[in-house]
């Protein structure tokens, strides 16, 4: 499945300000006023997880929210 999940080519969330050369597995899902993403990060630091849900009446804007929120992520579990 990990494989599967790392050929996703829908990557305007989670990798999107990551390092071109992470391996990252994840799956997005949208629906209407949704907008998903949730997958494993596979750093040198560690390996860890992240997921996001949302509820927006702008899909775009909820799309590269998460798309910051998972940099913020990857910055913190490098520099720590």
């Amino acid at each position: 499945m990990i494989d599967i999940l790392k050929k996703q080519t829908l990557n305007d969330r989670i990798p999107k300000y990551l390092p071109g050369n992470l391996e990252i597995a994840h799956k997005t899902g949208e629906l209407i006023n949704f907008k998903h993403d949730g997958g494993i990060a596979f750093t040198k630091k560690g390996d860890y997880i992240i997921v996001v849900l949302s509820n927006t009446s702008d899909p775009a804007k909820a799309a590269e929210k998460i798309a910051n929120f998972s940099k913020e992520i990857y910055d913190y579990f490098q520099e720590n």
